[in-house]
């Protein structure tokens, strides 16, 4: 879902209102502070801090992927609900909590968190780089295609019917890759672009076994793809 920036502005601002609001009140309240509670608060502080901190994430950064944005805001809205919890309220509880029951579990649900925040960030990626992969793929095919159906009404009679066939082997060919088949797939384009030369320049003894050769190199291709899946 879309957001103004007037709204990210406005969610920025209430946010460090909130934020000025627990520390004016916590400070009204507790007079007693022992190096536990300076810790929790600076956790809880943080906390608030990376919530602020989002809002500035350019919105096309998940505009492909927007089910990892929300899952971005969802991990950190969790992380600063048991942060606040735990650290803005039980702990400043506590008259005089023990040093490392405090510092410990702070800093497990924080790495817990960041763990949780590169998880999404990193299969963002891997999925992004995927389908970068296979729309590049998919391009090089179209544009076999491309070259192939322009040459629809110069194909003599005789071999059109193998030429339909070159076409729908490309059309239905596997989009995925694999670097091992780039010499190949390199192979099978000039065999298209000799093939577009040859129709081209009238060239047509020989165009029957051209074509032959040419899906018996789709066919390799896409018996590697599977086979390298």
């Amino acid at each position: 879902m879309k957001i103004s920036v007037k709204a990210r502005l406005l969610y920025a601002i209430v946010l460090a209102l909130v934020a000025a609001a627990y520390s004016v009140i916590l400070f009204n309240v507790k007079h007693a502070w022992e190096d536990a509670h300076w810790i929790a608060y600076g956790f809880t502080l943080l906390a608030f801090l990376l919530l602020f901190l989002e809002t500035f994430i350019p919105e096309g950064k998940y505009k492909r992927y927007p089910m990892f944005g929300m899952a971005v805001s969802k991990v950190s809205a969790t992380y600063f609900a048991v942060q606040l919890f735990f650290g803005g309220i039980l702990a400043m509880i506590v008259p005089n909590p023990p040093l490392l029951a405090v510092l410990i579990p702070e800093i497990v649900v924080l790495l817990a968190y960041l763990a949780a925040t590169l998880a999404v960030v990193l299969a963002k990626g891997i999925i992004a780089a995927q389908d970068d992969r296979i729309g590049d793929k998919t391009r090089y095919l179209q544009s076999l295609l491309v070259s192939l159906e322009r040459l629809d009404g110069a194909v003599p009679a005789e071999v059109r019917p193998q030429f339909a066939a070159l076409k729908e082997d490309l059309r239905f060919s596997d989009p995925m890759s694999h670097d091992a088949l780039v010499p190949l797939e390199e192979r099978i384009r000039m065999k298209v672009y000799a093939l577009c030369d040859a129709v081209d320049d009238k060239r047509l003894e020989g165009l029957e076994k051209e074509i032959a050769t040419l899906r018996t190199l789709v066919h390799e291709r896409n018996s590697r793809c599977r086979m390298l899946k």
